[in-house]
């Protein structure tokens, strides 16, 4: 999947965060108002972004931002992703937001962009840590059955 880039994004609703975007998977978490929201194989985590932000950005770690102008309610997102402690063979880290949304047909990161698309929302796309040469950036897309598989070889 192909994105074209923005220099900056003003949009205000929650956003996306794809660490390693050119690993597949790459892990994804949700911020909102500030907060991330991160499900791992082993734990999940919330917590001010902007004091890991500026540690990915340091350590050189390749970021692409999804910026919506969808609005979450943040408090009540949040009582929501308590209920996840980590990975599991039925739950990937796109899995708190989808399930928040009620969007249950989402299996990967591009659904849930056309998801987005087709709700007629407003999407910018940055990236930090990538070379990318022009005014794109493109991904290789991938199946749930790669998430689960690499879900299941971190749980080993």
């Amino acid at each position: 999947m192909k994105f074209n880039l923005s220099d900056n994004s003003a949009l205000q609703g929650f956003k996306l965060i794809l660490l390693y975007p050119n690993k597949v998977p790459p892990h994804i978490f949700v911020v909102s108002e500030g907060k991330f929201f991160d499900l791992k194989y082993n734990k999940s985590s919330i917590g001010d972004f902007q004091e890991i932000e500026q540690g990915l950005i340091a350590k050189g770690i390749p970021i692409l931002y999804i910026h919506t102008d969808y609005k979450i309610d943040t408090l009540g997102f949040e009582d929501h992703f308590k209920n996840y402690k980590s990975l599991t063979k039925n739950l990937t880290c796109l899995s708190p937001i989808k399930d928040y949304l009620d969007w249950n047909e989402v299996r990967t990161v591009f659904d849930f962009i056309r998801r987005l698309e087709l709700n007629k929302n407003n999407i910018d796309y940055t990236v930090y840590n990538i070379e990318t040469g022009n005014k794109s950036y493109e991904i290789k897309e991938y199946t749930e059955k790669e998430i689960k598989s690499y879900i299941q070889r971190l749980k080993n």
